[in-house]
């Protein structure tokens, strides 16, 4: 799938889009407001936990206060020879065809999943010592939209380093019929002679657990 994406820290805002699409998508699709709500409570949270601090403490992530985000959330540890993800929500295993393995090294996530995508982000976590937001869309190969937000939280346990990071990721299909006529005949040209939207696709609502 390709990936025009943009990301959001310290001010910062990067864009990667396929060549025939980079016309129409500035802006990039519109995030639906309940998700940059959420994902607003989760950084609000965060900073709320730093007391001062670089980092808030690894071991201060309340996992009552997490349970409503589980289905989409994910925490990456970095302590050892290679980053690993510790802990998957259920809602991502699916999306990413994962069965209840434990934990698993980043490197390794299935190609083209979303948690494959999210392995190319998290360096950008450590080089600016910040959290990060972004916002991407992934185009498939039957024409296909899906529309992607996330963030990405970076925790400590001496107070220094970054050795874990706390992600959350929402996401939604795009039909073919809500693209406006210049993006679908630019999507088109992609694919040469065969129609990049064959068939109509269902609508999928922002998939997120908590409201």
């Amino acid at each position: 799938m390709e990936d025009g994406s943009r990301s959001e820290a310290s001010g910062t805002i990067d864009r990667d889009y396929p060549a025939a699409l980079e016309p129409m998508m500035e802006p990039p699709p519109a995030i639906g407001a309940r998700e940059r709500r959420i994902h607003a409570r989760a950084h609000d949270h965060w900073q709320s936990l730093l007391r001062g601090r670089a980092f808030p403490s690894i071991a201060e992530l309340d996992g009552a206060w997490l349970r409503g985000f589980a289905p989409h959330a994910l925490l990456i540890e970095l302590s050892g020879t290679k980053p690993s993800i510790a802990f998957i929500g259920e809602t991502l295993r699916d999306e990413a065809g994962l069965g209840a393995e434990g934990r698993l090294a980043l490197a390794d996530m299935p190609e083209g999943s979303l948690l494959s995508h999210l392995a190319t982000r998290y360096p950008q976590v450590l080089a600016r010592r910040a959290p990060i937001d972004f916002e991407a869309e992934l185009a498939g190969d039957h024409g296909d939209i899906l529309l992607y937000r996330g963030i990405l939280l970076p925790f400590s346990s001496n107070g220094r380093d970054i050795d874990h990071i706390y992600g959350l990721l929402s996401w939604k299909l795009l039909t073919p019929e809500a693209l406006p006529a210049d993006i679908v005949t630019a999507m088109n040209g992609l694919f040469g002679d065969r129609p990049a939207f064959p068939f109509a696709l269902c609508e999928s609502p922002w998939k997120m657990a908590h409201a």
